[in-house]
C-alpha cells in the first residue's frame, strides 16, 4: 500500500474512484467538478489523499476541506496511514468528519477525536429515489401556493432560515452560528440555482436544495419549514418541485440523507418515494 497526496492528473482518475461508490461521495464529486483537485483555498477546494493497493489502484481516498471539514471514501476502512498523511499534508485544524458510517467512525478514532466533543454525532439513514416516476404533490395545484428556484430577492428570510437550520439540524446554539457563513452559504445556493422554495399566497414557507449534483444524480439538502408552518406538506411539495426540475434538467436519480432519529423527515421523505440505501455518518463541530 502507497499513500500520496493527488494532483491535477489524478483528476479522472479521482472521478472514477467515486463513481464507483456514488451515493456515498456526492460531496467529493460535485466538489471536484467545481474546485478541482488541487487546494488552493477556495470555495468547494480541498487537499485529496490517496491510498493505492499493491497493483497501483486507488483503494481509498480522504479529503480535507476548505471549511474543515474531512470526508473518507475507502471501503476497507481508512487507514492509518491515509489519515496520517492527510493531516501532513493540510494544517486546517478538523471541524467535521463525513462518510459511510462504520468509516467515519473509524476515521475519528485514527484521528484522536473520539474524545472530543462535537456539535453533533449522529449515524443518518441514506435514501435514493429514482426520478422517472416522481410526480408533482397535490399542494402544487392549488391557488395561490408556487414552487420556483429561489432568487436573490428571498435571501434575507434564506438567511435568517439557515440560521436557525444550523441552530436545530446541528445542535447549535443561535449564538454559536456563524451568520455571515451561513448567509454565504445561501447566496452560492441562489447564484448556483441549487435552492427552491415554496410561497403561499406571496409568503416563502418551505426552502429545499441541493448540496451536490452531477450530471446523472443530486443530492438534498438544508430542507426548512420553520416551525409555525410545519406538518402541512409544504416541505414535500417544494422538494417534488425541485425533483421534477432536476429530472427536467437530465438527472436520474436522487439521494438524502437524514437523522436516524428524526421519524418525521423519514416519513416525509419516504411518503415522496425516497427508499432506504444504507447509512451515511456525521461528527460535526469539532
Amino acid at each position: 500500500m502507497t499513500v500520496s497526496v493527488m494532483r491535477d492528473e489524478d483528476l479522472q482518475e479521482l472521478e472514477s474512484f467515486f463513481v464507483e461508490y456514488a451515493e456515498t461521495s456526492m460531496f467529493q464529486r460535485s466538489n471536484l467538478r467545481a474546485g478541482g483537485v488541487v487546494d488552493r483555498g477556495d470555495v468547494y477546494q480541498g487537499t485529496y489523499v490517496g491510498e493505492r493497493d499493491a497493483e497501483g489502484s486507488l483503494c481509498g481516498v480522504a479529503v480535507h476541506y476548505w471549511t474543515g471539514g474531512v470526508m473518507v471514501q475507502a471501503p476497507d476502512g481508512p487507514s492509518v496511514a491515509l489519515l496520517e498523511c492527510l493531516r501532513e499534508a493540510c494544517d486546517r485544524p478538523v471541524r467535521a468528519l463525513l462518510g459511510p458510517f462504520e468509516q467515519v467512525v473509524r476515521a475519528r478514532a485514527v484521528l484522536g477525536l473520539e474524545g472530543t466533543p462535537c456539535d453533533r454525532a449522529s449515524r443518518e439513514f441514506l435514501y435514493a429515489i429514482e426520478l422517472e416516476g416522481v410526480e408533482g404533490h397535490a399542494l402544487l395545484r392549488e391557488d395561490g401556493v408556487v414552487a420556483r428556484r429561489a432568487a436573490r430577492e428571498d435571501l434575507d428570510v434564506l438567511a435568517r432560515w439557515r440560521v436557525a437550520y444550523m441552530s436545530e439540524a446541528l445542535w447549535m446554539e443561535p449564538s454559536e452560528v456563524d451568520v455571515e457563513q451561513a448567509r454565504g452559504v445561501m447566496v452560492r445556493a441562489v447564484d448556483e440555482r441549487r435552492g427552491w422554495v415554496l410561497e403561499l399566497r406571496g409568503e416563502l414557507v418551505a426552502y429545499t436544495g441541493n448540496n451536490a449534483e452531477v450530471e446523472e444524480m443530486h443530492q438534498l439538502g438544508g430542507v426548512w419549514t420553520p416551525p409555525e408552518h410545519r406538518c402541512r406538506g409544504y416541505a414535500r411539495a417544494v422538494i417534488s418541485q425541485q425533483l421534477l426540475d432536476m429530472r427536467s434538467d437530465g438527472r436520474a436519480r436522487a439521494i438524502l440523507f437524514t437523522d436516524e432519529e428524526n421519524v418525521a423527515a423519514q416519513r416525509a421523505y419516504e411518503a415522496i418515494g425516497f427508499e432506504k440505501i444504507g447509512l451515511f455518518g456525521m461528527f460535526i463541530g469539532f
